[in-house]
């Protein structure tokens, strides 16, 4: 059962002002993080960039992550990054991580989409996004929201009390929930209603956003102390996205990307492990939207990793995996995900999208993202349980009787953590995945920017070591 009770003081003070200032910061301020020297380590440099391992497909003369490293590398060469556009920015990012961005289709010379027919995008698409199917609420449930969006059109307050009503039924189990939400954008829609109107002449800062509406509804939904979910708010940087930007620069201090929500788990030895991040901004229109996307991108691809390295996890669980985020403008967001789909490519999907109701007369919108959201955490919820079982796999295979003695397992003992069809495997299948990884790339600090003179990682096209 989900905590809806937030205690907002807190998390604006978390949030303070660094939230407000970024609502007026550039995309280079996003971008930028700490670190005493620039240098990446074992780069290489040569005149002609290689090609990368994924298949070239039909109707294809080069492999798609072949092409987008490429367009990226003759974009950045001789430049500084925060001197270029969002766009350069955009495929240039994107590219130095392996990931082809198929949610963005500005057709724009510098973007990664202007590298592809109409015809072969939409094969892209169709390749490597997958179609998400939506888990429905409870019919049960569903019944009563419906009544409920029923009597907000004409009685908004016989709404919302209607909501309190339900919440007494449903008190301290999992479907309080819905309720809860329901009756707090009612009283929103009936107190502040500007803040939910994309027209309204009313200006709000990112915080507003935030503090008054995402705060209550991402926190109803992932703050799940029965399922050990919890949420983590304002700028914080994870643990992975610190240790893979230290793969990537040479530097004594090093800190990963600031999140502004990080939902996590902790794992049965204590480690804290995350599963989604969130970006917030005030509207889609200004250079931090465009940062933040790429920022989630790049940490949704650093928590899949964390599966695709894995020689615990089968191949059909890694084909399965994605990475997910959700970047949000205001009173409105997306959730993406970012799938392994070969060697040396990953792929940025679009979910599906979020919208909070502007009137009472679109409540109906509201029960869409709650679909979404659920389903969103259902997923993460599974990956608890994958990262729970790599944990175990790792301590048990180090505690084994054979691997001390240093022996293969016998084959007439039971079967071991390796072996198990249901859960791991160390078949060539898994080991693919674990080959197909590349490293992450994080843009280099505005006080250490200098001309890209076309040296690049060795593990733009190589797994990490």
């Amino acid at each position: 059962m989900s905590t809806f009770n937030v205690n907002v003081k807190s998390i604006r003070n978390k949030i303070n002002v660094q939230i407000n200032a970024s609502d007026v910061a550039s995309s280079s301020d996003t971008d930028n993080n700490v670190e005493t020297t620039r240098p990446t380590k074992k780069m290489k440099k040569t005149t002609i960039m290689p090609d990368e391992n994924d298949k070239v497909l039909v109707g294809f003369e080069k492999s798609v992550a072949s092409m987008i490293k490429k367009h990226a590398h003759t974009i950045y060469e001789g430049k500084s990054y925060h001197k270029l556009n969002d766009s350069q920015k955009n495929s240039i990012s994107n590219a130095f991580n392996s990931i082809l961005d198929l949610t963005d289709n500005d057709t724009n010379d510098d973007s990664q989409r202007s590298l592809f027919t109409d015809s072969q995008w939409l094969d892209l698409k169709r390749l490597m996004s997958k179609q998400k199917t939506w888990t429905p609420l409870d019919n049960a449930i569903q019944k009563k929201l419906k009544i409920i969006e029923t009597l907000a059109v004409k009685d908004i307050q016989a709404a919302y009390r209607k909501c309190l009503e339900s919440q007494i039924t449903y008190a301290m189990t999992e479907n309080e929930t819905y309720f809860e939400i329901y009756a707090f954008l009612l009283k929103i829609l009936h107190e502040k209603s500007a803040i939910l109107n994309s027209a309204s002449k009313e200006k709000f800062l990112e915080g507003d956003y935030v503090i008054t509406l995402w705060s209550r509804i991402l926190s109803a939904i992932f703050e799940d102390k029965s399922h050990n979910l919890f949420c983590k708010w304002g700028d914080t940087v994870p643990e992975e996205s610190s240790a893979a930007k230290k793969q990537d620069i040479n530097a004594t201090t090093v800190i990963g990307d600031k999140i502004n929500l990080r939902v996590c788990t902790s794992s049965p030895s204590g480690k804290i492990i995350d599963l989604l991040s969130v970006e917030f901004a005030k509207d889609s229109s200004s250079g931090k939207f465009f940062a933040d996307h790429r920022k989630v991108l790049r940490e949704a691809k650093v928590n899949a990793d964390r599966f695709y390295r894995s020689p615990f996890l089968n191949s059909k669980i890694k084909k399965n995996t994605r990475g997910h985020c959700i970047q949000i403008a205001g009173p409105v967001g997306q959730m993406l995900e970012v799938a392994l789909v070969d060697n040396g490519l990953y792929a940025a999907s679009h979910l599906g999208s979020l919208r909070l109701p502007s009137t009472q007369m679109d409540l109906r919108y509201l029960r869409t993202l709650l679909e979404r959201l659920l389903t969103v955490k259902n997923i993460l919820l599974t990956q608890k349980r994958y990262y729970e079982l790599i944990e175990h796999s790792e301590q048990a295979a180090k505690k084994s009787i054979e691997s001390k003695l240093n022996m293969d397992s016998s084959p007439h003992s039971p079967s071991s953590p390796t072996s198990s069809p249901s859960s791991l495997s160390s078949s060539s299948t898994t080991n693919k995945y674990m080959s197909w990884v590349r490293a992450t790339w994080f843009p280099p600090s505005t006080k250490k920017d200098t001309k890209y003179s076309g040296v690049w990682h060795e593990s733009l096209f190589s797994p990490p070591k």
